[in-house]
Order: C-alpha cells, then sequence, then structure tokens
C-alpha cells in the first residue's frame, strides 16, 4: 500500500487515466473528513470499499 500526504487542491495520478483530486479535509462530528473528486474513463468502476463489503456479506448469507 502506498500512503501519501496531500493538501487541498493537489491530486494523484494513476496510470495516466485516473485523477484523484483532494477537495478539502475537516473535522466534523469528531471525525476527520476527507472530500474527493475522482475523474477516470466510463469504463473503470468504482465503489466505495464499505458497499463492496457489505456486498460480500449479503452475498454469503444467500449462499449459506
Amino acid at each position: 500500500m502506498l500512503v501519501l500526504t496531500r493538501s487541498p487542491e493537489q491530486t494523484i495520478i494513476i496510470d495516466d487515466d485516473i485523477k484523484i483530486t483532494i477537495f478539502n479535509i475537516y473535522s466534523g462530528d469528531k471525525k476527520q473528513r476527507v472530500r474527493l473528486g475522482i475523474d477516470a474513463p466510463i469504463e473503470k468502476t468504482i465503489r466505495r470499499g464499505e458497499h463492496v463489503e457489505k456486498e460480500k456479506v449479503s452475498d454469503n448469507l444467500l449462499t449459506e
């Protein structure tokens, strides 16, 4: 895993076709949050990790 430190307005480029922009970093509700923008080709699937985990749990329950 690569861990980077970025500031708002800075970007990360992956494979020359995916661009991640840091919009802002803020604290709220006792949590730190980061607002990201992701620019990627339409054929790339972008999903939130917690949704993928819920789908895996649901799939496992259905197959048991």
